[in-house]
């Protein structure tokens, strides 16, 4: 196996767990606009190309990103509280 053959098989495995926006979408039973308002929230996303012009997203990453906003004994992990947010 050439190492450009290798090179190529590499790049293919690290994109074997990337969606594109509408696969994320129906994934999620959601929109797309509802997933560009996620990312706007901190939602991970793999930005391609020359200008970033090509975006993906981790599936495993989306995951454990939704995952984290799991209530912890009752208590918003990533929302502040009205409370907090006026003080």
């Amino acid at each position: 196996m050439s190492s450009e053959t290798q090179a190529v098989s590499t790049d293919a495995n690290v994109l074997a767990g990337c969606v594109t926006r509408k696969e994320l979408a129906k994934q999620l039973d959601r929109t797309e606009r509802t997933v560009g308002r996620l990312v706007k929230q901190g939602m991970p996303e793999v930005r391609l190309g020359p200008l970033g012009r090509i975006i993906l997203y981790r599936v495993e990453a989306v995951r454990e990103w939704l995952l984290s906003f799991e209530k912890r004994r009752g208590v918003p992990t990533h929302r502040k509280t009205r409370k907090a947010a006026a003080r």
